[in-house]
């Protein structure tokens, strides 16, 4: 995430408990090296001292087949578990936010969309999906990098010095979603700690 992007909205998926799922948000991908040493490990890689999200699942709902936070495996319904009611939801609607991705050029989903209105009403934010295609991604990446003018959201490729990157143009987010940390959005906080350790780059959550 852009260091300008910390607000309400950036974290607006924790609230809805849909919204990192539905619209792909930020992914962390395994660094490379180049003459300054690794440039901040593979995705998931535990450092000392770092505090995944604490896990709290939501509602008093009663699986059929427990899962397991620290694997990740998620609990398991036979039927549709009843709907349990989240405070503040719907949201707001706020300003539209952006998200370059990886995706198909001809299939950039756009107002009218059914699904695109759908991830709106839920998230109670509008959006623009900047595409860069399968073949030409990093290179869409890195001129977006080099301009300067980021997106909110950016699906991270692995470039030389991808560490000191991250740490110029994007937010550490463990200060508001480590450890208990990650209560205030108790839809984020419902998903299993395991999920967690795919955002972890450079020893900090970079991720959502």
């Amino acid at each position: 995430m852009t260091p300008n992007m910390i607000s309400r909205r950036t974290l607006l998926a924790g609230a809805s408990g849909l919204g990192v799922a539905a619209i792909g948000l930020t992914a962390c991908q395994p660094g490379t090296e180049d003459a300054e040493g690794p440039a901040g490990g593979a995705p998931g890689e535990q450092t000392p001292g770092l505090q995944l999200p604490t896990y709290t699942p939501f509602g008093d709902v009663e699986p059929d087949l427990p899962g397991d936070a620290e694997l990740g495996l998620p609990a398991a319904y036979f039927h549709f578990p009843e709907i349990q009611e989240m405070a503040g939801i719907p949201l707001p609607e706020t300003e539209p936010f952006s998200y370059l991705a990886q995706m198909p050029l001809t299939q950039t989903p756009q107002p009218g969309n059914p699904w695109y209105d759908k991830f709106v009403a839920d998230m109670g934010n509008r959006f623009e999906m900047i595409a860069g295609g399968y073949a030409e991604y990093l290179q869409k990446f890195s001129v977006t990098m080099a301009g300067g003018e980021l997106p909110d959201l950016v699906m991270i490729e692995p470039v030389p010095q991808l560490e000191r990157l991250l740490d110029e143009k994007f937010h550490d987010l463990t200060p508001y979603l480590g450890g208990d940390n990650i209560q205030e959005y108790p839809g984020l906080a419902s998903l299993p700690t395991a999920t967690w350790r795919v955002c972890v780059q450079g020893g900090k959550l970079r991720g959502v």
